[in-house]
């Protein structure tokens, strides 16, 4: 007997005169992408799906779309991109399968690098050259992560400036080493797909930046003997604000997601922990940010800290689930 397909359920408000969505797991479907005043919308069978994407999609985009989970929150895969900037779909489709994350490499190497002599020498020279998470803490140290982070590879090179710490020439690097050492590792696949990950973010981010504003960043981070990860997304509002958000994968805390928005001086930030005994910890140093936040010249607002994690964090960019997934926040 077959087992059972779980389905989701959405409800819209009644004044939206529209009805109820239901969607099943394993049900793929096409859908068009629109772009509104409040973000990105899947328009298809008369629905109108408030979304959050991984991929850089701009107006009229079609979307073909896997439900792969079922919960909180509603993953659906995109397996089919197509639009009107063909250059750009041609480099999102080779990395809809092979895209990685930061999240994705520190896993591996935690679980990897340490087994071979060889390797853990030569995978101590990558982690030398990234950020830890203490620069993240400065402005000067989060523009310098952000010049590193593989996004700017090219230009730097044309223009003659100097690469050494670039996590796209690391990258580049080390892929060719660890696969001569020992084949295609858990380790070396993740390298490949975290440069695969940044170039369609190169693609999307430098195609896109008239329909979709926005900046996204993978970091790993030097931590210790270890690799932590960072994803940093920048978004401009139509207010004159900016939303900030950091999705931190700490191997003592577990994943960890903050969001801050800033508008005329005033900080309003959340922070998500999704293990409860990291929640606690954090919410017990709320007023510690708050602090900061004034020596840093800004004006606290609202301040909080919660167990769990955010439905709606991932301003186009998903933090919650696997990469190339929209998460559904209707």
């Amino acid at each position: 007997m077959p087992k059972e397909r779980r389905t989701a359920l959405i409800y819209f408000p009644e004044a939206s005169q529209r009805s109820d969505l239901s969607l099943r797991q394993g049900e793929t479907f096409e859908a068009r992408a629109r772009w509104t005043h409040q973000g990105l919308v899947l328009d298809f069978d008369g629905h109108r799906l408030p979304v959050r994407a991984d991929r850089s999609v701009t107006e009229g985009d079609r979307l073909t779309l896997h439900v792969s989970a079922v919960g909180h929150p509603l993953e659906l895969e995109i397996v089919d991109h197509s639009g009107r900037l063909p250059a750009l779909q041609a480099t999102l489709r080779q990395g809809i399968a092979d895209s990685g994350s930061a999240s994705g490499l520190a896993t591996a190497w935690r679980a990897e690098h340490q087994r071979r002599k060889e390797m853990h020498d030569i995978c101590q020279d990558f982690l030398a050259g990234r950020p830890t998470l203490s620069d993240l803490g400065s402005p000067q140290g989060v523009e310098d992560a952000i010049v590193n982070s593989g996004l700017f590879y090219e230009h730097r090179l044309a223009a003659g400036r100097r690469t050494e710490h670039d996590l796209k020439a690391a990258i580049i690097s080390q892929d060719s080493v660890l696969y001569h050492l020992g084949g295609p590792s858990g380790l070396h696949r993740a390298f490949r797909a975290l440069g695969t990950r940044i170039a369609s973010l190169q693609a999307g981010q430098l195609l896109t930046v008239d329909t979709a504003p926005g900046w996204t960043v993978e970091l790993p981070l030097q931590g210790g003997r270890t690799l932590h990860a960072a994803r940093l997304h920048a978004q401009p509002k139509e207010n004159g604000g900016w939303l900030i958000e950091l999705r931190l994968d700490l191997e003592n805390l577990g994943p960890v997601h903050i969001t801050l928005y800033h508008r005329r001086g005033r900080v309003d930030a959340a922070c998500w922990a999704s293990r409860p005994q990291t929640a606690t910890h954090l919410a017990a140093h709320i007023d510690e940010l708050g602090a900061l936040l004034r020596q840093a010249g800004f004006e606290p607002g609202s301040l909080a800290c919660y167990h769990g994690w955010p439905a709606t964090d991932r301003a186009r960019n998903p933090t919650t689930g696997r990469d190339g997934l929209i998460d559904e926040q209707a």
